[in-house]
């Protein structure tokens, strides 16, 4: 009985929200892991009225030339991140070409940054990263990713040239999580197949 209650007031406060999918992913329901199923039924029905807002994606390159380091206080997983472009090469997602990829011309704009952009050989992974404390759900980040790859084929020339890759070159959204976090929990509970770093 709780559950049928619980969809009932998800899909009211589904509808309470403007249809794009930047107010999806914002949803502060995709937070609980135990609205997964239920979350993923209503976008699943509404899929077809969910709008993905261009306006305020960059018009200029999506390349810093000179990424000016960690501002303090840096969360962990911004730190995370620029260990992973240090890094240069990652087990699974490939070569490490950028991190924090703007992807508004404004910072007044919706949506954030690509926290890391990787070159797999299959091409270009927009990958969304979870910190090991993250509290997300992992339909919170595939939808992050899913967002912001779909952003940047609105774009998709501009964006291969600024990291001079062919025009051609697959885009492809990704996620990383820690083994233990609740990300990946998230993962292991819903017995998707899925690597570990």
């Amino acid at each position: 009985m709780a559950r049928v209650w619980c969809e009932a007031v998800l899909r009211r406060n589904g509808q309470a929200f403007e249809k794009s999918w930047y107010d999806v992913y914002q949803w502060p329901s995709l937070s609980r892991s135990t609205y997964t199923e239920i979350i993923s039924s209503i976008i699943l029905d509404e899929y077809d009225t969910i709008e993905l807002r261009t306006e305020g994606v960059r018009k200029r390159t999506f390349k810093y030339h000179d990424h000016h380091g960690l501002r303090y206080p840096a969360t962990w997983e911004k730190r995370f991140c620029l260990t992973l472009y240090n890094a240069r090469k990652v087990h699974l997602l490939g070569d490490v070409l950028d991190y924090e990829v703007p992807l508004k011309e404004k910072q007044s704009s919706d949506h954030g940054d690509i926290d890391v952009l990787c070159w797999n050989g299959d091409g270009l992974l927009i990958t969304e990263v979870k910190a090991y404390n993250s509290k997300h759900s992992l339909l919170k980040a595939i939808l992050q990713a899913f967002t912001y790859t779909s952003l940047v084929t609105t774009a998709k020339a501009r964006f291969t040239r600024s990291f001079k890759a062919p025009d051609e070159t697959k885009l492809i959204p990704a996620v990383s999580v820690f083994e233990n976090a609740d990300t990946e929990r998230h993962l292991a509970h819903d017995s998707l197949r899925h690597q570990k770093l």
